[in-house]
């Protein structure tokens, strides 16, 4: 792993502000030095320390897809066709 040097206070990592801002559908996770930082943060804008404190976005929206149906066999053989609702 490559290690980062913080010349900057008011930048972080990659030209990222200090001032991080949390959309209406996400929650952030903050840590410092490698330890969680109280709990997550959001939605809106938070402060991180650039040098000190690594952040893990987290998205809250529901993710669905498409699940085939498939055929079940009975005991008398007859097929039904079983199907889902993913999400």
């Amino acid at each position: 792993m490559r290690k980062r040097t913080c010349l900057n206070p008011f930048v972080g990592r990659g030209n990222t502000p200090a001032l991080q801002v949390a959309a209406e559908y996400e929650r952030v996770v903050v840590f410092r030095l490698g330890r969680l930082l109280g709990g997550t943060k959001g939605p809106g804008i938070f402060f991180i320390l650039p040098c000190l404190d690594n952040i893990i976005r987290v998205d809250l929206r529901t993710v669905s897809c498409d699940v085939p149906t498939q055929e079940v066999g009975a005991e008398n053989m007859n097929l039904a066709e079983w199907g889902a609702i993913g999400s």
